[in-house]
């Protein structure tokens, strides 16, 4: 079953969530010239089944959400759309914000 580390921020206004193996690593999209940082400081907090990342994403009035495991988890249970995630070389990235 696939992990992702969580955490929370500001109380809990602003939530990342980083599937586990990319965790600390760098991301990168020669085409756009993009080095996105999937930085240990901003995403690892608890390490959760993916599963498990529905309480999350529907608390967080802002969620930082960056993996295909977890993006996809968030699509398939209606926090976001397809069409509205990004690819950074071959891994999907998404933002939720709730005003």
């Amino acid at each position: 079953m696939p992990k992702a580390y969580v955490k929370v921020h500001g109380g809990g206004k602003v939530i990342a969530i980083s599937d586990e193996e990319i965790i600390g690593k760098s991301i990168e999209d020669k085409k756009r010239e993009i080095i996105f940082n999937v930085s240990e400081d901003f995403y690892k907090g608890e390490l959760v089944e993916i599963k498990d990342l529905t309480n999350f994403l529907r608390e967080g009035e802002n969620v930082n959400i960056i993996g295909n495991n977890s993006v996809d988890f968030a699509i398939e249970n209606n926090f976001i759309k397809r069409e509205n995630i990004i690819l950074i070389g071959e891994t999907k990235h998404a933002q939720i914000y709730k005003i």
